[in-house]
């Protein structure tokens, strides 16, 4: 599952560089199509941003340390809200924790 969320980061990376170069040149050449296009790029983007973070919840609570990140921040003697809080507890998880709010 961790490959899902890193597909769903990398694809969200290459829609938000085509939702910026979309929305850019629908401005500048006035075709509203193309804005739309790079609106609804964005609602991608936070879907998929949504979905990495979610995964990545998942494996903190469930304490798999299959995931190098969960393995650094985290222990089986961690009560449940300080696990819930390493997601923003390394430089990883708090730029994605920042990037999805």
């Amino acid at each position: 599952m961790s490959e899902v969320a890193y597909a769903a980061l990398v694809l969200s990376l290459i829609i938000s560089l085509y939702a910026a170069v979309a929305a850019v040149l629908g401005a500048r050449r006035g075709f509203p199509d193309l804005l739309e296009s790079a609106r609804q790029g964005v609602f991608v983007v936070c879907g998929l941003v949504s979905l990495a973070t979610l995964a990545m919840l998942y494996f903190l609570v469930t304490r798999d340390f299959g995931v190098k990140y969960v393995a650094g921040y985290t222990s089986r003697d961690l009560p449940f809200f300080y696990t819930v809080s390493a997601l923003w507890g390394g430089q990883e998880g708090s730029l994605l924790f920042w990037g999805w709010v």
